[in-house]
Parts: structure tokens; sequence; C-alpha cells
């Protein structure tokens, strides 16, 4: 008899949810099905955006390397020095490396956990960070290893108390101000979703090295800098609020927020609405202004003496001059020479609310893991990419995403994605949501909507109540075997279980889980807010032949994206 797997597509019921992934790979046991991005394709050669994120600090200037003595907790250790590389952040891999100098460990002392050490699990969780960072820009000299003495730091600091790892990151301001040509409109859209669960995935990930995991306070900088952008504070607020809601719907449960008002420490315990945000937000800005802007900072002096400044400045002036452009009409009543001038008084304002809005968050987060979506020397911020598979940084709030039938993601502004005509605009609730390419896939008997899940995969929904027996195997069917799995939410009779094996039998499928995770069949046995997570991931249990099933060994992994 022939064992050879065949290829095939397997089908799992979950509840009301049919989940069908392509099966080239026969797991066995407490196997499941591995989330990891490396393993589904990827635009082949993705043309991303030039870096235009709203501002933040520069870097502060450079300082000479310093090696430095590690206390650790080891009781044969005692103090040493980690010996690294002079990158210990592998630009091509982005992964953390370090030696320790083993002679200095007692080698009777075998019996000892190493990985307990604050130090080690530290550096457990700077190599998962690693897999996020960006690179160092090559104007810049290099001073992460420098940076990496004073996070390893303070992550043995919140490791010995037995806390989370708190990180700290200024973005998600508010939509560019150029509605029209660089994104879909005011409020988040498909990108901030994938970015979220980009961001949630990190603090997941470092939770599979660190038992008390991690979590990310993302401090919105959008009042620090809209006004000068020509941006109210009204859609600050409803962009933000939306982004609240985002993180409860998809329940990114290690996502927090902070609000201006919580770094100047006014108007703290007023209930916010709409309405009063507005009223209140001129106060917060003034106040930040007054309270932390440095002694004697002048932007114009800065640029013109601090490198790094200078760089940020000029970065300032590129992005602006597409945000900006619907501003600058060739009418003969503005030069485009004015019109540059302004755009570098802009450029200078921000600079200056720039350096008072990252002394609030110095003051205000001194222990926590400072992150950066601008590129950094690595001193002290930790740069990364808020979108998956970015080799530049690109931001959702500067752009506008679009997806391929194979699981491939690309960022770029929307008057490119509206020239090209294999594109097609999604829309949800009512409003534009991303951009896709034009698939005959898509195209079903009966209307259906379609929803890239992150990492991989699909949520398909159909529009009108659809049974299993109706629903179309071969379009299913070849969509799982582009990006898999492909999860049917909203099919009605799915506890049928012997209409889902006929339907398994007609698509060729080699494997069928169809009662093992029937959600009210299993509500008694299984803890139900697990089962609801394994709807809410996409995490899909894969059921090699004539093995039995057991539910206790079956362990999920969490899988950062991009891994390397």
């Amino acid at each position: 008899m022939d064992d050879t797997p065949k290829l095939g597509s397997d089908i799992v019921s979950l509840g009301t949810d049919m989940v069908l992934m392509k099966s080239d790979t026969i797991y066995t046991e407490s196997e499941v099905l591995p989330v990891n991005a490396d393993a589904f394709p990827m635009e082949s050669d993705p043309v991303h955006m030039v870096s235009d994120g709203l501002p933040m600090e520069s870097d502060v200037n450079p300082m000479e390397s310093n090696t430095l003595p590690v206390k650790s907790d080891h009781p044969h250790m005692g103090s040493y020095t980690p010996h690294m590389e002079a990158d210990p952040f592998n630009k091509d891999q982005g992964i953390f490396h370090m030696e320790l100098d083993k002679s200095t460990i007692d080698p009777q002392a075998s019996e000892y956990k190493y990985d307990d050490d604050p130090l080690l699990k530290a550096f457990k969780v700077m190599e998962v960070i690693g897999r996020y960072r960006s690179v160092v820009p090559a104007t810049a000299r290099d001073h992460t290893s420098d940076g990496n003495i004073m996070f390893l730091s303070k992550m043995c600091n919140q490791i010995r108390d037995k806390q989370p790892i708190q990180m700290i990151l200024p973005a998600f301001p508010f939509k560019s101000p150029n509605r029209e040509n660089k994104v879909l409109g005011s409020l988040p859209d498909k990108g901030e979703e994938i970015s979220l669960a980009h961001l949630s995935g990190l603090c997941a990930a470092i939770g599979d090295v660190y038992e008390y995991g991690a979590k990310l306070t993302i401090v919105s900088d959008g009042l620090v800098y809209n006004d000068i952008l020509g941006v109210s504070d009204r859609d600050v607020w409803e962009y933000s609020h939306a982004l609240r809601e985002m993180v409860v719907e998809n329940k990114y449960d290690h996502i927090e927020f902070a609000r201006l008002r919580n770094l100047v420490h006014i108007h703290e315990d007023v209930s916010l609405d709409g309405e009063t945000y507005e009223k209140l937000a001129p106060e917060f800005r003034q106040e930040l202004i007054k309270r932390y802007t440095p002694e004697g900072f002048d932007a114009a002096v800065k640029i013109k003496s601090d490198e790094n400044i200078c760089t940020t400045y000029r970065g300032y002036i590129k992005f602006l001059t597409k945000d900006l452009e619907h501003l600058h009409v060739d009418d003969g009543t503005k030069s485009r020479k004015s019109h540059k001038k302004h755009l570098g008084d802009v450029a200078k304002s921000m600079i200056e609310r720039g350096a008072a809005f990252a002394e609030a968050i110095l003051k205000n987060f001194p222990g926590y893991i400072r992150l950066s979506i601008h590129p950094s020397n690595g001193l002290t911020k930790i740069s990364i990419n808020v979108l998956p598979r970015t080799p530049t940084p690109v931001t959702p709030w500067h752009s506008a995403l679009c997806y391929t039938v194979d699981g491939g993601f690309m960022y770029l502004w929307r008057e490119i994605f509206d020239a090209d005509p294999e594109m097609e605009l999604v829309h949800k609730n009512g409003r534009p949501w991303c951009y896709r390419f034009k698939s005959e896939l898509y195209n079903w008997s009966s209307p259906v909507t379609v929803d890239p899940i992150y990492p991989c995969g699909m949520m398909i929904t159909p529009v009108n109540s659809t049974s299993i027996s109706e629903i179309d195997k071969e379009k299913v069917q070849a969509l799982a075997h582009e990006n898999s799995p492909i999860v049917l939410r909203g099919i009605t009779n799915t506890h049928d279980h012997e209409l889902i094996a006929q339907k398994a039998e007609s698509m060729d499928a080699s494997h069928l889980s169809a009662s093992d995770f029937d959600i009210e069949e299993e509500a008694e046995d299984s803890d139900s807010q697990e089962l609801e997570e394994l709807i809410r991931v996409g995490w899909v249990p894969f059921d090699g032949p004539n093995e039995e099933k057991d539910a206790n060994n079956t362990k999920q992994s969490t899988t950062s994206s991009p891994s390397k």
C-alpha cells in the first residue's frame, strides 16, 4: 500500500467557522500548522515608499563606545563582561548575538538553571526584538552596541521584579493630510490593522521566551504636530479612538495607549469624548511646549550644528513635499520658492515640537524600552518597522495597503494603486479599506467579503446566508493553495458532520477534522476562551492519518514576523 502523503486540503469546523488549508505535509500527534510568515510567499519584488513617517526627536550626539561589566544574578558568575560582536545586531539577519565567557562559570554549578538568570533572559528578549529592528542608516555611526547595554540593563530590572517587558512607542498620530493622493481617508484602515497585529506579535513572541511577557504602550504624537500640518484636533481624536476600538475588537491585549494629557498631567480625570477633546487639545499642546522644550533650544542653530538633527530636518522636508502638495497650486499667486520656504518653516517647527515630546517621554517613562519608527544610530532607542517585511521604514498613516492572492502585502501611495488597472479598491463598512490585485478567485456565485489574516491566510464571509453545501469548492480550494489557511466565517450547517464529510470528499480533501473542533460540543471539556482564541488568530490543528488526537499535547508557538 502506498503510504506517500497525497496533496490535498483539510477542512476544520470551528463552530460557525470552516477552515480549509493546503496539506502537502503530514503533521502527527501534537503538531499543528506552524504560523511562520516565512513559510508563505510574499511579493517577489515590492516597490516600497520612501520613509516619510511623522517626526520624532533625532538621535543625541554619538558618544564613544564603552564596554561595561554586567552584574549577573547567577551565584557562580558574579560580575563579568559579555563579549559581543562589534555589531551585535547582524544587519543581514537582524538577530542579536552574544558570547559568554564561560571560563568564569563554576563547572560544579551544573544543576543551576542558567535560563533563570535575568541577564540571559534579557538577551533572549533582545533577540526577539532584533527580528523587528530596522537597520542603522548608512550615513549614521552605528552605536547599537552602546545602546544595547542600556536596554539590557533596563530589561534586567524588569525581569528581576518579575514584570512584563515594558516598551514605549511614539506613533500612530493621524492620517496624512494628503488624502487625495497618499492615504484612503482620515480613519485607520487595513494598514493600521496589520501594523497593530505585527506589534502584538512582537509582544507575544517575547512571551515565548519570557514568562511574564511584554506590554507595549503606544503614545500618540498626533496633538504634537497636527495644528502645524493643517489636521484638526477632531481628526486626531477620531483616528485614535478608532485605533483603540481596533485593539479591543482584535483582542490585542499586549497593547496599551497613552495620550498627550498623560505626559503633561492635566485634566487626567476628565472623561473624554470628541467635543471635550477638541476643547482641551490646545491646552495639552501648549503645556507640552511650555514644560518640556529644552532650555535655549533653537531649531535653526541645531540644524546647522547637529548632524543628526540636520538629517532629520531634510527628512521632514522630503515627506512634507508630498504631505502638503495639495496646499500648493501653481496658479501664479504663490511661487514655488515661497512654498519651499513654507515647508522649511513647518519642518523647523516640527524639530522644536519633537524635542519637547522626546523629553516628555523620557521623563514619564524612564524605565521603559524606547522604540521608534524612525531610523537611528541605536544609541538611545531601538528603531523598528511597524509593518511586516518592509526593507525601508514605512507607516500605515502615510500609505495605503494592497494585498496579493498569495498573501503578500504592498504599501504605497494611493495614487499609485489608483493608476494601476490591475488593482481594485476594497471597502469595509462603507469606507475605503485597502487595495487588492484583481482575481477571479474573489468572484463567487454569491457575493463574499475577503479579508487577509495576519500573518497568513484569508477570512471569507458570505454577504448572505450560505450553507456549506453551497460554497464554491473550486475557488476555495484554489485560494487554499495560494494562501493557507482559508477561514470560512458565517457558513450555515457547520454542525452537520456528514455534510462536511461529503464536501471534503468532493474537494479531494486528504484529511477531515470536523467533530473535534465543534465549539458547542467541546465547550464542556475545553477552555472556551482558548477555543475563541483559536478562531480569532487562525491557529488550525492538523490531523495526520490514523493518529489519535490529544488536545493536551498540542503546543502552539508564536512566531514573530518576520522570522529570521
